[in-house]
Formats: C-alpha cells, structure tokens, sequence
C-alpha cells in the first residue's frame, strides 16, 4: 500500500481493487482511505458499484453504524440495479433496523427491480418480499411482489410456490390452489425437491379445509418424491399425532430423527423429541417419553408445556 504506482493510483479501478486487497488482509482503514482517493476518479458503473459495496464491507469490518453500510449499498445498487451482493447485504441490514429501515430497503428493492428485467428482477422482488414478511409482516405488500414476480415469466416454478406458500401463511388460502394445481400438473411424474414440496403445500390446504385424509395421502405423496424433505415427515407425524396413530407416528418420527441427526436445518429439533415423547407416554413406555421430554427441554429450555409433561411423569 505505500508503494503504490502513480500511474496506476490514477485508475479508480485499480484502487478499488486494492481496497479489496487491503480489506482481505484485515485492513479495513486502510481501504476506506484508497477507496476515497478512487471517489472522484470512478466514472462507469461497474467501478462506481464496486467501490461503493467494498466501502459497505469496510465500514462493517470497522463497527460503523449500519445506516452507513447502508447508504453505500443503496449507492452501489443506484450505480449497478443488479448487483447481487449489494442487494443480499442490504437485504440483511433490514432485519433488526426497525420499520423505517426495513421499508427503506423495500423501496431500495423495488426501485432496482423496475429498472432489470427477467431473473434479476425476479430476484429482487422476492427479497424485498422476505423483508415486508419477516421484518415488516406486510402479508398484503408481500403479495403484491410475489405476484408481479411470477407475472415476470422467467421466475419458473420455485417462485409460484413461494406465492402458493405466501396464500396459505394468510387469510387467501384458496388462491393457492390454482397455482399449487398448475405446478402440480407441470411436475407430474418427477421426483425431488420441486414436486415435494408441490405436494406439501396441496397438503396443508387440505388441512386448511379440515380435510385430514387427504392431507395424509399428500404428505405422503411428498414423501414418496423426496425421502429427505423433512417438512414432509414432519407434517405427516404431526398428522398422525394428532389422529392417535401411535406407532405409524413413532416410524415417521423417528426418521425425521435421523434426518435431523444428519443436519437437516428446516425442522425444529426440540418439537421433534417432544412429539415423540408423547407417543412413547400414549404406549405405555413412559421411562422413554420422560427422556425424550428431557432432551427436548435440553434443546428449548423453559417449555413450559413440556416441562408439564415431565412433571406428570414423575407424579
């Protein structure tokens, strides 16, 4: 860094990437002075948006303020609408900021996607549908976007089941079922992730409509396309659970078990053990429910409900 070449300390991009240099070697000060010099010197957009998300990157690395990481971010998208990191950090900056920033990088979102079209549009939208679901649960505004995304046509499959699992989470469960439908007949005859979680979704609208048998016979189906989708397992057992099936409960449990063991991420843990525990206690085997209760609790200290559940044992 202090022997940089005059020559090449005149070209913006070249400081940039030795601010990216710098950063990687742990000297974020160090990069936010080159990028600095690069400021007045960075004309074309790709060197603009580059600048400005390794200033996002460098003021994080140094414990700045957020508002500032994201006032870089929003200037790197303003300078390049498609640049996908700039977009996922800023994407995180929204959780834990409060409304004000949440919708900040909402509008941040939505302005790059109207200026992109086909997949990069279709990105944005949905990850500004994440924020107006996760931070600001605006289940009406996040609608909105899913379906302007799906109207996009080059979102495919993935992106109309996040519309169908949009429906169902809400008050207009029954405007998934033609969505959920037409996949269904798209994906006829194939196994995987797709299909299974078709098939999932088409089960808890079944649930919606009070209609235990053939939400069954659809986590079932999901099953049979994707052995590993725990969310299926899941569904099926809780189903089962709660129709006293006791022993088709503890094999499909116990699988999920083994699936949880193995690293499965989309299934809580806790829940699992817990459900098990209550089949074991309906058999008879309370010595093995009272230790499923436990390591339950080990996982969610201070469940209340399960602790409860142990007490009585223990009476």
């Amino acid at each position: 860094l202090e022997e940089l070449d005059p020559l090449a300390a005149a070209d913006a991009r070249v400081l940039v990437e030795q601010a990216r240099a710098a950063l990687l070697a742990g000297q974020a000060r160090p990069s936010l002075e080159l990028l600095e010099r690069a400021d007045a010197a960075a004309s074309d957009s790709a060197t603009r948006a580059a600048l400005q998300f390794t200033r996002a990157r460098a003021l994080a690395a140094t414990g700045a303020a957020p508002e500032l990481q994201l006032a870089a971010c929003e200037a790197a998208l303003l300078a390049e609408p498609g640049h996908a990191a700039a977009a996922e950090t800023l994407t995180a900056l929204a959780a834990g900021g409060g409304e004000e920033r949440a919708r900040r990088v909402v509008a941040v979102l939505e302005g790059c996607a109207a200026a992109l079209g086909g997949a990069e549009q279709v990105r944005l939208l949905r990850r500004a549908a994440a924020v107006l679901h996760e931070t600001l649960h605006d289940q009406a505004a996040r609608l909105a976007l899913l379906r302007q995304a799906v109207d996009n046509g080059t979102g495919g499959p993935e992106v109309v089941l996040e519309l169908a699992a949009a429906h169902l989470e809400g008050d207009t469960s029954e405007a998934a079922e033609p969505l959920l439908q037409g996949v269904a007949a798209a994906v006829t005859g194939q196994r995987g992730r797709l299909p299974a979680r078709c098939a999932l979704l088409l089960g808890q609208l079944a649930e919606r409509r009070g209609d235990p048998t053939a939400a069954r016979a659809r986590y079932e189906e999901a099953q049979r396309s994707d052995a590993s989708f725990a969310p299926a397992l899941a569904a099926l057992g809780r189903l089962l659970l709660a129709a006293e099936q006791w022993e088709a409960a503890r094999r499909v449990l116990r699988a999920l078990l083994l699936q949880l063991a193995a690293g499965e991420q989309q299934v809580a843990r806790a829940e699992v053990l817990a459900q098990l525990g209550h089949v074991h206690v309906a058999l008879g085997e309370k010595a093995q429910g009272r230790a499923l209760f436990t390591r339950a609790l080990e996982e969610r200290p201070g469940w209340l409900e399960i602790e409860r559940a142990r007490a009585a044992l223990d009476g």
